[in-house]
Formats: C-alpha cells, sequence, structure tokens
C-alpha cells in the first residue's frame, strides 16, 4: 500500500459504488465543512491498472474535494482484494446511514459472494434481526422498491404487511393507490389493502393436538418484538375451528357458545341481561370467537326469571286469588334529568382531560371526534356533516378510536380541509 499525492479529477468512480442514492445535502455540506477546516482525515483508497486510478471507496472525500477546487489530495493506493466490497459497504454504513434500499442490496450483494447473516451484521455493526427485515424487501414490487428508495419509507408495521404479500398484489394495489408526481404514498391504505389477517399463537387456547388435527402451520413475524411469541398463521379457517374445537372440549356447565355481530360483539339470547360481575348462581357464561382475529372472549349473562302465568300467583299458604304484585319500573328519564346527565358527563370529561396524561394519537383522534359531534356546530360555508361523518369512520372500524398516528394525521387534514375557512365571519 503507498500514499500518494493527486489530482483528484484524475481518479475514475468505482462501478461497483454500493451507495447509489445520495445522502443529502445537509450531510455534503457539512462534510465539505469539515474538509475546509481540518482537510481530509482519512485519504481515500484507490486501486492501480495500466496507469489509471480506480476508487475503491472514498467517493464522497473525492467528490468533496473536487467540488471545493482542491488541486491534489493524498490517496492510498493498494492492490484490489476479496474484501473490497465488504470495506466500501462498511465506509458508507459507518460514515453516513446508507438509504435502506442501497443498503439492503448491498447485504444480498454480500451473501451473493457467501457472507454469512451472522458475519454481515458483525462487520457492519448491525443486529442480524435488522439485516433479516431488510432482506424482506427482496419480497417488494420494484415499482414500491423505487418509491421506498427514494426516501418516502412506510413504518414498519406497513412494510411487514406489504412484504408478505404477492409481487402481483403489491403491483395491482400500487396501480390503484399509486402517488401523484411529487407526493408520498399514502402506505397506510397500502398495507390495509394488502393485508390478510394473521392469527397468533399467543391467542390460542388450543394445543399441539389441535394443530396438529387442523394442519396449522406457523409462521414466524419477523418484524415483530423479539420477546414476544410472534408465530401466526393466515389459514384462519384452520384456526378457529381449533378453538371451537377447544371450546367444545373444555365448555363449562353454565357456558354456551354464542355467535357475533359484524363488529365482533357478543349476540346475547332474546331478554338476556349482561353482568359485569363475577358469575353467580344461575347466571350463564357465554364464549364467543371473535371473526377478525380468532380470539376468544367470556361474556356473563342471566336470564329473568319466568313470569307467573295469568290468574294464578305463588303464596305460602298455597291460595292463589291474590293478585300478583306489580314490579317496579325505572320511570323514564325527562328531557329535564338528560341535560343533568349530560352536565355531570361533561364536567367529569373536562376534570379527566385536565388531569390525566394522553397521548398525541388519542389526543388528535379525540380532536377529530368532538369537531363531528352533533352537539357541536359548526358554520364554515360548504363543510358538510355527510362527508365528516364518512371520515370519522375511517379511524372508529369496530368501533374503537384507531392508534395509527399516520391515518388520524392524514384524517385531521381532511378534516381541517372541510372546515376551515378564509371567508368573512358570519353575522
Amino acid at each position: 500500500m503507498e500514499l500518494r499525492r493527486v489530482d483528484p479529477r484524475i481518479i475514475k468512480a468505482n462501478p461497483g459504488n454500493p451507495r447509489k442514492i445520495q445522502p443529502g445535502d445537509m450531510s455534503d455540506a457539512t462534510l465539505a465543512a469539515s474538509v475546509q477546516a481540518v482537510g481530509i482525515l482519512q485519504p481515500p483508497a484507490v486501486t492501480e491498472k495500466n496507469g489509471e486510478l480506480t476508487l475503491a471507496y472514498g467517493a464522497r472525500r473525492v467528490r468533496t474535494a473536487i467540488k471545493l477546487g482542491l488541486p491534489e489530495i493524498d490517496v492510498l493506493v493498494k492492490d484490489p482484494d476479496e474484501h473490497d466490497q465488504m470495506r466500501a459497504v462498511s465506509e458508507n454504513v459507518v460514515r453516513a446511514p446508507m438509504a435502506t434500499v442501497d443498503l439492503w442490496r448491498s447485504i444480498e450483494s454480500l451473501a451473493s459472494e457467501n457472507w454469512t447473516e451472522e458475519a454481515i451484521a458483525a462487520a457492519l455493526a448491525i443486529p442480524v434481526r435488522q439485516i433479516r427485515k431488510l432482506r424482506l424487501l427482496a419480497t417488494v414490487n420494484p415499482a414500491l422498491l423505487d418509491q421506498i428508495g427514494a426516501g418516502d419509507m412506510p413504518k414498519e408495521q406497513e412494510l411487514r404487511t406489504i412484504a408478505s404479500a404477492s409481487r402481483e398484489d403489491q403491483a395491482a394495489v400500487w396501480k390503484k393507490l399509486k402517488p401523484k408526481k411529487g407526493e408520498g404514498a399514502v402506505w397506510w391504505r397500502i398495507a390495509q389493502a394488502l393485508e390478510k389477517t394473521r392469527f397468533f399463537a399467543r391467542d390460542a387456547k388450543f394445543g399441539e393436538d389441535e394443530r396438529a388435527a387442523f394442519a396449522i402451520v406457523w409462521q414466524e413475524d419477523l418484524f415483530a418484538e423479539g420477546d414476544e411469541d410472534n408465530r401466526f398463521t393466515v389459514d384462519g379457517e384452520a384456526f378457529t375451528s381449533a378453538q371451537r374445537a377447544w371450546l367444545d372440549a373444555h365448555m363449562p356447565k353454565n357456558g354456551v357458545l354464542l355467535e357475533t355481530d359484524e363488529y365482533g360483539n357478543a349476540r346475547l339470547p332474546p331478554k338476556a341481561q349482561r353482568t359485569w360481575t363475577k358469575p353467580k348462581k344461575g347466571d350463564q357464561i357465554g364464549f364467543t370467537l371473535h371473526p377478525r382475529d380468532g380470539t376468544v372472549h367470556e361474556v356473563v349473562f342471566r336470564m329473568p326469571e319466568p313470569e307467573a302465568k295469568k290468574g294464578k300467583t305463588r303464596s305460602i299458604d298455597g291460595d292463589s286469588n291474590e293478585a300478583p304484585t306489580p314490579r317496579k319500573t325505572r320511570p323514564e328519564i325527562t328531557h329535564k334529568g338528560d341535560e343533568i346527565i349530560g352536565a355531570l358527563r361533561t364536567e367529569a370529561l373536562v376534570k379527566s382531560l385536565e388531569v390525566n396524561a394522553i397521548d398525541d394519537a388519542t389526543l388528535i383522534g379525540l380532536l377529530i371526534l368532538a369537531l363531528n359531534a352533533r352537539n357541536v356546530s359548526i358554520q364554515t360555508q360548504g363543510s358538510g356533516h355527510a362527508i365528516r361523518t364518512k371520515l370519522i369512520q375511517l379511524i372508529t372500524e369496530g368501533g374503537r378510536l384507531s392508534h395509527d398516528v399516520e391515518r388520524l394525521r392524514v384524517v385531521a387534514r381532511q378534516t381541517l380541509a372541510n372546515i376551515l375557512s378564509c371567508s368573512r365571519p358570519w353575522r
């Protein structure tokens, strides 16, 4: 290896440079300021062949030197060897974070040269789990990959959903939801369109015998946290059948399997009264299978006592001629009573908002819900309640407020666009 001082303009670019997507103007400006202040601390490495110098690694330093008009810089002239590709990737990872797609392509290149995932992780100081996550980009459709490479990166959960879908499905969804030029992709909508319901092993009541009987094969969710049981299956029919078989075998004497509505809520028998306390004698326990994720839920309810037949009453001495004592019923709440209850609830709600901590996602969601309330008046011209109702449905699927922050942001923007106005105030 030889240290030589040369004109940076004569150095040929490295055709195998792993960095295709540049880190950005801010990063380049920072490097330029450093070179102007203290010079190039580590000389770029080059190889020599037939009197020509070709860059091995250090492209940003050479490019910065040319931009600053430096007449000469120090370079290390070395013989090419089998570790040049790893050194080039390592240089880019350490000095400035590579774009995700570039890093993935480099990892695939190293893997093709028989580098193991463990060796790549050790050399690049990246967890093996992260290496495996990035390698899932191999299943992403090229059109989506280009969007990601441009810096428009989906969230981890969205990327997991997209990578799990077939490339054909990805292409069809991308054709429908492709963003306009200059705009970012709405990744949560793309992921939602590609989502296949996953049934997780941690929600399974059944054991190994039922799993084998219904031919359930678990897959590993590589994007989930490492301290959880991340196994899942997309065979919902087999999963729910195994859950039902377990329930049939373990149903208590006072238990009953109930159907659910479209939101997964239990359909109680007619006149049944749900209770929220521990089951008492005479109470029944209803079991349901949630249609979306196959989880087992319990609900306690009791049936009303049968009414005595007309003309007959029960008495201690056997006399059945006495008229039955009418049951006391709760009087209907008057309009004034509704107002009092509403005032009490409002006071409690205001107090809760003042005292209790609240995360940003919930805060945005509650603000959108409040603007859509029927007891809130919005006087903006052109603002339609029907439009806002549709927006509310996007964040309250299944009757619960969504905690998808990106979705909440989109709906919040659309709500503001529907409400805000620069017109003169009404008089």
